[in-house]
Formats: structure tokens, sequence, C-alpha cells
């Protein structure tokens, strides 16, 4: 890989920024970004966002896509958008056509095989066609993913995986915040949010798409999936930054979303995944118990979330060019690796 590889970046908001930083350090050249943000679109990349080096370009709004993707000359087009595939496919098949490969921070393209099937499987027709790949990572992948693997390899027996991730809604922009209920009074959250199901969601949890990928990795197959949705609330107000929006105590400031999944082998996960508005005294928390013989708890106290979630996508860049054609979820390409810069 010893020419620069070319990225356009599609969102620009929170996670933009980032993106695009990590991309510069890595010696990547950026070759568009697109926003559909109407007080950034048209508006000079540079005199938006303090990045290491300038890039000469404007942000351009999504309908020109296409058009954009087909003057790039790009390697890869990066995805920071979105949660839902049903969201995700418009750039996603657009990248296909053009044969650009396509990598987003997307949680349900993280394992949409049983969550949206028919998307995933045109997305995978297309990119074979164009000769290019489709993947989705972030956080998950190396801490509710990788950090799993290493700690059922470290024991004799598996019978239970307990998992809990923690996070600060504010550090991910405003459609994921909305997404988690954050804004609503307890009874619209009630209404609209708060549930519970054995069917395949229309709203998989993060947690959904993670503990698939687990078994995937297993080799497990699962004969069961049960997922929950419930308010949560603090008992002080707290302030979302990003929504410029104050909750009062007691009302959701967050989702707790808990997937319990079983396995015909016998083995169960039990995950737990709670976004919300943290009060001061709080912080992002990922832990992960194996229940068995011997027990073990692996903790990160206070991980750098979205900049481990940024850092994730990046370092898959190289497999993501090497790999395959078609629609490819991460647990075949290989485990994951830093990417040198220059290599």
């Amino acid at each position: 890989m010893g020419e620069k590889i070319r990225v356009v970046q599609v969102g620009c908001g929170l996670m933009g920024p980032i993106l695009l930083g990590y991309l510069q350090e890595k010696g990547a050249e950026i070759a568009a970004v697109i926003d559909r943000n109407p007080a950034r679109c048209g508006k000079k990349v540079d005199e938006v966002l303090s990045l290491q080096k300038p890039t000469g370009l404007t942000f351009e709004h999504p309908d020109k896509a296409e058009e954009i993707f087909r003057a790039s000359n790009a390697d890869v087009v990066i995805m920071a958008t979105r949660t839902k595939m049903s969201d995700m496919a418009d750039i996603m098949r657009t990248a296909a056509k053009c044969g650009i490969n396509c990598i987003t921070l997307g949680e349900e393209a993280f394992y949409p095989w049983n969550t949206s099937p028919e998307i995933t499987r045109e997305l995978d027709e297309l990119a074979k066609a164009g000769n290019c790949t489709i993947t989705g990572t972030g956080f998950q992948e190396i801490f509710c993913g990788y950090l799993v693997l290493a700690a059922c390899a470290s024991v004799q027996r598996v019978d239970r995986l307990e998992g809990l991730l923690l996070y600060n809604v504010d550090h991910y922009g405003s459609a994921l915040i909305e997404h988690h209920g954050v804004g609503l009074d307890m009874d619209t959250f009630n209404e609209k949010i708060t549930s519970t199901t054995s069917e395949i969601p229309e709203e998989p949890s993060y947690a959904w798409a993670y503990n698939e990928w687990i078994c995937s990795n297993l080799g497990l197959t699962i004969t069961s999936m049960t997922q929950s949705f419930k308010p949560v609330t603090q008992e002080v107000a707290v302030t979302s930054k990003t929504l410029e929006l104050e909750i009062p105590a007691g009302q959701p400031a967050g989702l707790e979303a808990r997937v319990i999944t079983e396995t015909k082998e016998g083995l169960t996960i039990d995950s737990r995944c709670v976004g919300k508005l943290f009060t001061e005294s709080e912080d992002d928390l990922t832990e992960w118990r194996v229940v068995g013989e011997p027990n073990t708890t692996v903790s990160v106290p206070k991980p750098g979330t979205p900049f481990h979630s940024c850092a994730s996508l990046i370092n898959r860049i190289p497999d993501l060019i090497e790999a395959p054609a078609g629609f490819r979820t991460t647990e075949t390409l290989g485990m994951a690796k830093y990417w040198i810069p220059g290599h």
C-alpha cells in the first residue's frame, strides 16, 4: 500500500472531524467531504474545521454523492451519519455502483445479516458487481468483540457472558441522542420506545449486533434472542450541549438496551448497552464478565469511546481495501490490527 489512500468522508458532525484528523495523521488524502447540514454545506472545510493540514475542499451535499464519488478517484468512502441500515443504504449503494469501498460507524452495519437481510444481500450483490467491499466497525469491534474473545480464550469453560457498555450520548451527535429518547417525556418514551421482543426488532440495539458477531466468531448456534428497551433517568437535571436542552430529574436522559442471546451449545450472552446524558461524576465504562471456569472480569474504565470508535474504523481501512468484494462483516476480514502510518 505504497500510494496514498484517497478517502471521501460522508457526515461531518461530532465524529467527522476526528476521522478527518486521524486520516491526515495516517497519510491518507482527503478527496471530498460530504455533509447535509445546511450550516456547513457550501462552506470551505478549512474555515469550519481546524485540521492539521488544509484540504482546499468545500462541504458538498449528499445529493451530489454519485457525481462526487465518480470524480474523486477515491479508494474508500467513510460514513459517519446514521445508525440503521435503512438510513445508510443509499450512500452504500452509490459507493458500490461507483466501485468504491465503503466503511461505516453505523452500528447496525456491524452485523446486519439477520436484522436487515434484504438490504444487506442487495448491498452484497452490488459490491461484488462493483468489485468493492462494504463493512461496519467502531468501538464495539474491539471492546465488545475482540476483548470478549480474548477473555474467553483465557478460561477453560464459558457458561455465560455478561456485558455492560456505558457511554455518554452527548458525544455522538443529535441523531444518536434522539435515537436514545433524550428529550421525550416519560409517557412518550414508554409509548414509542419501551419494549420487549423476542422477534427480530425494527430498532435493533447495538448489543444485538455485537452479540451476533460474538456468536459468529465462537461458532455458536443462536436459538433465541430477546431485546428490551427501558428509559434511564438521573436524580439531578442534566444538559445536552448538542441539543442545547436541559433534561429534568426523573425524565428520560437515555436508554438502556438489554439483549439476551441463548445458544444451542448452552452459552448465554447477556449484554446491557446504556447510553445516557452523564452527570459530572460519571464516565464511560466497558466491562465483560465471563462466568465459567474460572470466572473472570475484564474492565475498561473511562475509555475515550468516540476516539476509539474512529481509530477502530481508520485502522480497518487497509483490510477493507484488500478484502474480497461484497458486504463483509469484520470477523471475515482477519484480526483487527494497528495501521502503521506509511504502510
